[in-house]
């Protein structure tokens, strides 16, 4: 059911409400973990975007002789995560 709501809206944000019913009742996931795993994964852009991103400039760091730290290392991941998100959170409505 979950795949074809989603095939037919396009929107892993639509499929949403369907995807949470078939993993708490289907799987066995716990609807906590389901609560915030799915609108988490939903909203993150999973197109591989935040890893190239913190991939490479971890590498431009390590050409450059620059050695990170393990702290700055992680606040490379999360703002190329933060940078990932769905676009359609911060879309201007068009009048």
């Amino acid at each position: 059911m979950a795949q074809l709501v989603a095939f037919s809206t396009s929107s892993s944000a639509a499929t949403l409400p369907v995807t949470m019913e078939c993993a708490t009742e289907h799987l066995g996931v716990e609807e906590e973990v389901a609560s915030f795993v799915l609108p988490l994964g939903a909203t993150v852009n999973m197109d591989g975007t935040a890893l190239y991103q913190a991939v490479a400039a971890i590498f431009i760091a390590q050409v450059m002789s620059i050695d990170l730290t393990l702290s700055q290392q992680l606040m490379i991941i999360v703002t190329a995560t933060l940078a990932s998100i769905d676009q359609q959170l911060f879309r201007v409505p068009e009048w």
